[in-house]
């Protein structure tokens, strides 16, 4: 998990960003979770790595923001079910 959300999050987007700031074009979408914001008993690593994908969208957005390049993310929410 801290793989996938910490590393490969990471090393992707330092190595294909600089290209599609080059090109002119592009974007990343990094997909957090509302694990995001709270401590989750039972689920800390996975709370840890998503905060992880929250914070490290942050910089390189504004870092890029005066660029063509989007960096976004998404995060989950809770949702009342319509009964």
């Amino acid at each position: 998990m801290v793989g996938l959300n910490v590393a490969a999050l990471t090393g992707l987007t330092r190595r294909l960003v600089p290209g599609m700031v080059a090109r002119g074009h592009g974007g990343v979408l990094n997909v957090a979770s509302i694990a995001a914001f709270t401590t989750a008993p039972r689920f800390a690593v996975y709370a840890a790595s998503k905060a992880y994908v929250l914070s490290f969208t942050e910089a390189p957005w504004a870092e890029l923001r005066r660029t063509p390049v989007a960096l976004l993310q998404a995060t989950s929410r809770i949702v009342k079910r319509a009964e």
